[in-house]
């Protein structure tokens, strides 16, 4: 990737690591039957950037998780799951239950060990620490990927315009425009 100047999002907009490198001809044909729906998510995912919350899903999903496990499970790292889950399987995980998704994830062999390997891969990679916020809810921000700086103006409060590298989730341009307007 750092050879030929690729982000992940440059690699996964093409499909899973694992498709890409069968099609090279480097691995064996597979066929998971969620690939579709996973490579999408392997793409929303590879923006993560938390090396503490990547560690302890790395663990989670090399465990065994059980209906039972989940249950006794502190709420914060369930929360964590869930999250993990909506991410990788989109706004509508297939199943009911948080148990259900990740069984379903880990019938996906080869989509389920490229996401435990890019969870890895992501920990090496991630230059800052991001500290728990304390919140009782999720970031208060929306990271938009890699912006340029374009201009600067006014003072208390200063306004800076950027330009983004890719475009912002259309989801975004309404709460967006009712900041922008206020």
């Amino acid at each position: 990737m750092d050879h030929h100047h690729l982000s992940l999002d440059d690699i996964y907009k093409k499909g899973s690591w694992s498709r890409l490198c069968v099609l090279a001809g480097l691995k064996e044909d597979f066929s998971d039957p969620d690939e579709q729906v996973l490579s999408k998510g392997l793409r929303r995912f590879c923006h993560h950037n938390d090396p503490g919350q990547l560690e302890q899903l790395l663990s989670m999903l090399k465990g065994e998780l059980g209906e039972v496990s989940l249950d006794a499970m502190e709420p914060g790292m369930k929360q964590l799951l869930t999250l993990f889950c909506f991410s990788i399987w989109s706004n509508t995980p297939p199943e009911k239950t948080l148990s259900s998704n990740l069984s379903r994830l880990k019938s996906n062999g080869m989509l389920m060990t490229e996401v435990c390997g890019l969870m890895a891969l992501l920990m090496e990679r991630t230059d800052t620490l991001v500290y728990p916020s304390g919140l009782p809810f999720a970031c208060p921000y929306y990271f938009l990927g890699p912006a340029n700086y374009v201009r600067h103006s006014g003072s208390q409060p200063m306004s800076i315009v950027w330009r983004l590298k890719y475009p912002m989730p259309a989801r975004l341009t309404r709460t967006t425009r009712r900041l922008a307007v206020a």
